[in-house]
């Protein structure tokens, strides 16, 4: 695996060989920028020889794979956010050869597409230094449980204010955006100073905002668009 293999490969050139697709999911270090390249790049990477698309934990870890549809209930009720909610998929084996196609949204898996892209930017991305031996870390060989990565996900979307789209370079109909990063912080600025406004607005209306596990629509109007409270974080990804 070669970045010339990979830049071939985004310019159109030549195809990602299987060995090159799986080195690229398997080690956190080798060329972290590819998932940033665009969303059809990474679904590519995580397609295998027989158009099965798999997140790396189905692939790698555990390839026995549960929707929310099970007609187990106990199965069905542990996996319950882990699946495809309210759509009843057949999850389909990390081996299965020519699988039917996806459903929109969702990986063969099960798991949901944005979160599985956005966890595997942060795998690529995320490096963490020893404050005792200075030594620096990669994510290598770690994969959060669908379950972790469904609350992880969700936390650092509603925290943060983006998106998996944001940090792609080329957008959905190949349009190149310069200056990634500064869009990010951009995004970020423009978001929280919206909350903190609606916030402010809230709680001077006598809202409780200094219990972060309160409701956030303590003392507001029902039509207001903050009136939501954490146990909705996980329906919150439409943000503005």
């Amino acid at each position: 695996m070669t970045i010339i293999e990979f830049n071939g490969f985004t310019n159109g050139t030549n195809p990602l060989s299987a060995e090159s697709k799986n080195l690229l999911q398997r080690h956190a270090a080798l060329l972290p920028h590819a998932f940033l390249h665009s969303r059809q790049v990474s679904i590519e990477i995580l397609t295998s020889k027989w158009d099965n698309v798999q997140c790396p934990y189905h692939r790698w870890v555990s390839k026995i794979v549960c929707t929310d549809c099970s007609p187990n209930p106990q199965v069905r009720d542990y996996f319950y956010v882990t699946g495809s909610p309210g759509i009843c998929i057949r999850a389909v084996g990390a081996n299965e050869k020519n699988p039917p196609p996806r459903t929109p949204g969702y990986l063969h898996c099960g798991c949901q597409e944005d979160e599985v892209l956005l966890e595997l930017i942060l795998w690529k991305l995320t490096l963490q230094q020893s404050p005792t031996t200075g030594r620096i870390k990669t994510w290598q060989n770690q994969f959060l449980e669908p379950c972790a990565h469904t609350f992880s996900l969700c936390a650092f979307t509603f925290w943060s204010g983006l998106s998996v789209d944001d940090f792609f370079k080329y957008d959905d109909e190949g349009t190149f955006r310069a200056n990634v990063y500064l869009r990010l912080l951009q995004r970020q600025i423009e978001f929280l100073g919206a909350r903190y406004r609606r916030v402010k607005t809230a709680s001077d209306k006598g809202g409780n905002w200094d219990d972060p596990t309160a409701p956030l629509g303590n003392g507001i109007d029902s039509d207001d668009e903050m009136n939501m409270d954490m146990q909705s974080i996980n329906m919150s990804l439409d943000l503005p």
